[in-house]
């Protein structure tokens, strides 16, 4: 199958594996050189305690830190983006913390909370 991927994506558009109907694009490939020993090693050993292969192990380990540094991105955006807005505007002679105690209060009231 691999031979025939490899074949398909040099003459049209993707492959179909074994026994699905329909084309699909090759996923690309990532190779990487001079891994220091102990990173290789921490891999394998990462692998083999979830049960996974190698390149099944390097491909999570690579999402989850592409999904982290996204994460991150939102929240720094987010962040941006509330010190754009206005200050708040509060009644004379009250401070952020009476509207957090009315806050907290309203909070217990709808909750039955003493």
């Amino acid at each position: 199958m691999v031979a025939n991927c490899k074949q398909q994506a040099r003459n049209g558009p993707g492959c179909a594996p074994a026994g699905v109907a329909g084309p699909e694009i090759p996923m690309p490939t990532l190779h990487v050189r001079d891994v220091p020993k102990e990173t290789y090693e921490g891999l394998q050993a990462l692998a083999k305690a979830s049960g996974r292969s190698l390149t099944t192990e390097v491909i999570e380990q690579l999402k989850q830190v592409v999904d982290k540094a996204a994460a991150r991105r939102r929240g720094a955006e987010a962040i941006e983006a509330i010190a754009r807005m206005p200050p708040l505007r509060l009644p004379d002679g009250m401070t952020s913390l009476d509207v957090l105690d009315e806050t907290r209060a309203e909070f217990e009231r709808r909750h039955d909370r003493p």
